[in-house]
């Protein structure tokens, strides 16, 4: 593949991916006020995660075989139908089973993009072994959409309606997804083979016997649950809680965003120099002070919304360094099958947050302390998983 097309792939799996968790973020600020606009509970919202993560995975576990037997870009278009029916559902709903129809037809849309992300960074880098740098710099890009979605979501709400997001998506949605069927090349050509149940558990079992892929891959997925559990929590302290405005809360994503690239900048340069279990362990360290800074500020000292976000900007910062190195570490195993690979890889990392979204549907979010404690026992479970592997790699 020549220069030109390295150029298009990367500009077109930047906005796809941005897209993805822009479609995930946008609303969390707004919840608050869906509350209110649903007459429903928070816990009946904070399900909307969880639905959002089902989609997620039931998508990313038919992205990657499908796409390693029938190309990238034709699996991918086809969430396109799905993604903006979705959009237009929600932006419509007035009962809470529709506005569930409707994210969940926007995380099966828009849930074949990040293992397809990947899966055509891989296809194009693996070769050159230059997809550890690739992955890190369309991280350090993409991770602001997350903060920027919600500062749009926010003057949304506040100015017009929290359904003004949903529209948006839809825009956006429309802009991105014809964008990449007129500029993306397809990267991996289809394969005669049928794809059939079967052949798409071939790769599956092929990964699931293999614990160097599949243990830093628990890892991860433990430490990205975080996120989740900050999302389904934080933004009702700070707008139920402590009566912050919509729009003003909305800004507050790019201290969790901004901690991310800084980890994904310490990863590429500050730790480039590092060994693996070294760059393992200044992660999960700065990770680790986040959680305790937040126990410990939350126990003892009182309770605002400095005394969470400053925090979780730590936490993200080791999170941030810790995600390309282990996610590399796993692919240097997936050989010619980095679609099956990206997709078990998503269907895992999805599977721990539909479970951390909806353990936190137990808890009243009136305190930060149950969120600090989960945690710091994902925290703590994931560097235990991820650095026992890692010693028993280096005995090999």
């Amino acid at each position: 593949m020549d220069f030109k097309q390295h150029h298009k792939v990367l500009a077109s799996v930047v906005p796809l991916q941005a897209t993805s968790k822009s479609a995930r973020d946008i609303y969390f600020v707004s919840m608050p006020v869906m509350v209110e606009a649903f007459a429903t509970t928070p816990s009946a919202l904070q399900i909307t995660l969880t639905i959002f993560l089902v989609g997620s995975l039931l998508a990313q576990a038919l992205t990657g075989p499908l796409s390693d037997f029938w190309g990238r870009k034709i699996v991918l278009l086809a969430g396109a139908p799905l993604f903006l029916l979705g959009s237009l559902v929600a932006a419509a709903s007035h009962e809470l089973y529709t506005l569930y129809l409707g994210i969940f037809l926007i995380s099966i849309g828009i849930g074949f993009a990040p293992t397809l992300g990947k899966s055509i960074l891989n296809d194009v880098y693996s070769k050159s072994g230059n997809i550890s740098k690739q992955l890190a710099f369309v991280s350090m890009i993409v991770v602001w959409s997350p903060a920027i979605a919600m500062i749009i979501g926010g003057h949304l709400t506040d100015l017009i309606s929290w359904r003004a997001s949903f529209v948006f998506l839809f825009i956006l949605g429309l802009i991105v997804f014809t964008f990449c069927y007129f500029i993306l090349p397809n990267t991996h050509e289809s394969n005669s083979r049928s794809a059939s149940v079967d052949a798409f558990m071939i790769g599956y079992k092929h990964f699931l016997k293999m614990p160097a892929f599949i243990f830093p891959i628990i890892g991860l997925g433990l430490l990205t649950s975080g996120l989740y559990v900050y999302f389904s929590t934080a933004f009702f302290l700070y707008i139920s809680g402590w009566k912050l405005s919509v729009s003003v809360v909305g800004y507050f994503g790019l201290f969790i965003v901004g901690g991310n690239f800084c980890g994904a900048y310490l990863s590429t340069h500050a730790f480039k120099n590092f060994t693996f279990k070294q760059r393992l362990a200044a992660g999960y360290s700065i990770a680790l002070l986040g959680c305790l800074l937040m126990l410990n500020l939350n126990l003892f000292l009182h309770s605002n919304y400095w005394s969470i976000l400053l925090p979780m900007t730590l936490y993200t910062v080791g999170m941030g360094s810790l995600i390309p190195i282990i996610r590399a570490k796993a692919f240097t195993y997936a050989g010619d099958q980095s679609g099956s690979a990206s997709s078990l890889m998503g269907i895992a990392l999805a599977f721990m947050g539909v479970v951390a979204s909806a353990a936190m549907t137990s808890f009243h979010p009136g305190s930060a302390i149950p969120m600090a404690c989960i945690l710091l026992a994902l925290t703590i479970g994931s560097a235990s998983i991820v650095c026992i592997f890692s010693r028993e790699e280096t005995r090999k």
